[in-house]
């Protein structure tokens, strides 16, 4: 029998008040189409040689893992797994910078060793003292939700009981406009382009505290409805959930991004409430990071707020995460 995985505590790092859920009363709505993340005093996280040499990127992941740490009161881990999908561009620009300059010779290695995926997930161990499992997902858009899957795996199959996951997501000017000449951020009327840094403790243990049930994470590529149909029931079934209640979609404004979404609720989530959290946290490559902390601080308060309520193709990658009530 499958061990019950369950969401103890969520924390966010976003264009919201920082690590804090005070965006379910009071949001904070951006009109810009980028914007960068606002961050909380570093000071309590970092010595201050730290804080000089590290990026905001590693800044905000750690210390809003930490954060999570603090309200699990957990020291270590039995697993670090991170999601992102480029990494610190801060220093990823930095670098390629540094090597045009200096025609690739006297290079300094700060720059390179900040920009690499796994930066984030060895951060936290070394700031944790941390020797346990630890591993990166970088598959695009869909990073976190592969490290969701991983972590929630190995707790069902009984190596570890409870894991850290976050999904961390830099932005830049430079991406920005890169991406909006693609169409994919920048269009008229949709969420702002903007960084952010979740981390939630994924635990074993059946506590009234925690946020709610890790009920199923399913990664599908490219899915005919009728396969996400039969997916979305067979996790119901699993779960002994009878209906769903509401759909957190990754609606962003884009009518490009959007359709898919729709087409595929009208189908089959029809007269459910179509919900969305792009709004108030930004896209990014990570942004599914955040509607599942959205969604689990939601369920544990048992209400949608009127902001994330919404009203009612080309290659689709699909992830299914359903969170249940406890």
């Amino acid at each position: 029998m499958k061990r019950r995985v369950y969401i103890q505590a969520a924390s966010q790092i976003s264009i919201q008040e920082p690590l804090s859920e005070s965006w379910m009363k009071a949001p904070v709505i951006c009109s810009e189409p980028f914007a960068k993340a606002v961050d909380p005093p570093f000071s309590q996280y970092f010595a201050p040689n730290q804080m000089r040499r590290s990026t905001g990127y590693l800044k905000r992941a750690l210390a809003v893992s930490l954060e999570v740490l603090r309200r699990c009161n957990i020291e270590h881990p039995e697993a670090i797994i991170t999601g992102t999908s480029f990494g610190s561009l801060e220093r990823t620009n930095g670098f390629l910078s540094q090597v045009c300059a200096n025609k690739e010779e006297a290079l300094s290695p700060m720059f390179f060793m900040q920009a690499i995926h796994n930066a984030v997930s060895t951060t936290i161990a070394i700031a944790t003292q941390t020797k346990s499992y630890n591993t990166t997902y970088s598959h695009s858009r869909m990073s976190f939700d592969a490290a969701l899957l991983d972590g929630s795996m190995q707790m069902q199959l009984g190596n570890i009981s409870n894991a850290l996951v976050g999904g961390h997501e830099d932005t830049s000017a430079i991406h920005f406009e890169l991406l909006k000449k693609c169409g994919y951020v920048g269009v008229k009327g949709m969420a702002p382009y903007a960084d952010i840094s979740v981390a939630m403790m994924l635990s074993a243990e059946e506590d009234q505290q925690n946020l709610c049930e890790l009920a199923g994470v399913r990664l599908l590529n490219n899915p005919p409805d009728e396969k996400v149909k039969e997916v979305t029931e067979k996790m119901l079934e699993e779960a002994q959930i009878e209906s769903i209640e509401a759909v957190m979609t990754g609606a962003n404004g884009n009518p490009a991004n959007d359709a898919p979404y729709f087409e595929m609720a009208e189908r089959l989530f029809k007269n459910k409430p179509l919900l969305t959290y792009k709004n108030l946290f930004g896209e990014n490559f990570a942004a599914s990071a955040s509607g599942v902390y959205a969604a689990a601080h939601k369920i544990k308060q048992e209400t949608m707020g009127s902001i994330m309520v919404i009203n009612r193709t080309e290659k689709n990658e699909v992830s299914l995460t359903l969170l249940k009530r406890l």
